[in-house]
């Protein structure tokens, strides 16, 4: 369910809880109307220091949260070169970080042969957590 239509559920009591990014979610924690029980991710999220992570719940989730950019099969090297050098740019970036911090977004920068294998990993991770759940 997108951001707006859940939070729009929890606002009006017809959900009791649900999931959505932290920063769609970061005016009502902070106004006090909605509160966060966890954050999916292996540790705190710091801006919100008192709300425990999934995995210090105990709780052994594959779930990591990841925005790429993609381009067709057969991308030319030098225009995956150009994206590759400005989006690294763009991520080392003082103002970019900040804006990324006050949203909740953890910037993990990795070229397109990276995060390739970071897909592939996390694939590999969900089968075999689905086939231990018995799903």
């Amino acid at each position: 369910m997108e951001d707006a239509k859940i939070i729009t559920a929890l606002l009006g009591d017809h959900v009791p809880a649900g999931t959505a990014s932290f920063g769609a979610l970061r005016s009502h924690i902070e106004a006090g109307s909605l509160r966060p029980l966890t954050v999916f991710l292996d540790e705190k999220l710091s801006q919100v220091p008192d709300v425990p992570s999934i995995a210090e719940l105990g709780y052994d989730m594959p779930y990591v949260s990841s925005m790429g950019l993609y381009g067709p099969r057969g991308l030319p090297d030098s225009v995956v070169k150009r994206l590759e050098d400005a989006i690294k740019k763009v991520t080392e970036d003082s103002s970019f970080k900040e804006k990324a911090k006050q949203l909740g977004v953890q910037v993990a920068y990795r070229d397109s042969a990276g995060f390739g294998h970071f897909i592939n990993k996390n694939k590999a991770t969900w089968k075999s957590s689905l086939k231990r759940w018995g799903i």
